[in-house]
Parts: structure tokens; sequence; C-alpha cells
């Protein structure tokens, strides 16, 4: 519900929380249509500790992060975000565009 109140353009999640809390947490943001948009990205403590969860967008490493790094790697990610958004719209319209061309020269096929 405060995801929905703020609107925000990234969340940012720590790798303290355990794998299926995770994993829940990014299965609930990606299958609202008003939250999927929002990226999601995990803060980690250690390079090696490995999590294969679906929906994050990236990872930062929390070793050495100033202010200006974690700024520059959200803006870079919400852009990420929006370069998606906007491609797979494109691709589903000009798809239903091609699947209506193709319709439409069958239907003359026959006609003819």
């Amino acid at each position: 519900m405060k995801i929905l109140k703020f609107k925000p353009g990234c969340i940012l999640v720590d790798d303290t929380i355990d794998k299926k809390s995770l994993a829940d947490f990014s299965s609930k943001i990606n299958s609202n249509h008003r939250t999927k948009d929002i990226p999601i990205t995990l803060l980690k403590s250690c390079y090696k500790k490995e999590i294969n969860v679906p929906g994050l967008s990236d990872f930062l490493l929390k070793d050495g992060i100033t202010g200006e790094s974690l700024s520059k790697a959200i803006i870079n990610v919400i852009k990420s975000r929006k370069t998606q958004r906007y491609l797979y719209i494109k691709y589903k319209k000009n798809k239903r565009k091609l699947t209506n061309s193709i319709r439409l020269s069958k239907t003359q096929a026959k006609g003819i």
C-alpha cells in the first residue's frame, strides 16, 4: 500500500532479507499492474553471495558505495526500465499491426 501511495521511481532492497521473502516481494511488485514498472535494486553485502530472484532489475555492492554512485545507479536503472517498457509497447503495437495486415492479405487472397 505504501508503494502505491508514494509511487517511488525505484525500490532498494537489502540482501539481509531471506531469499523467500525477497522472491515473494518481487513477485508481488511485478504482478501488480500499477507497480510492475518500478525497478527493484538489490543492495548486496558480498559479491560471492549469489541471489537468483526473478524480477530484480539490478544489484549494487554496499562496499564503497557513495551517494553519487548510488544516485547514478538508481537513475540508470530507472532509465533502463523506461526504455524496456517503451520497447515492449512498440513491439506489441507493431506485432498487432503485422498480424492485422496478414489477416487482411489472407482475406483478400480468399476473395480473389
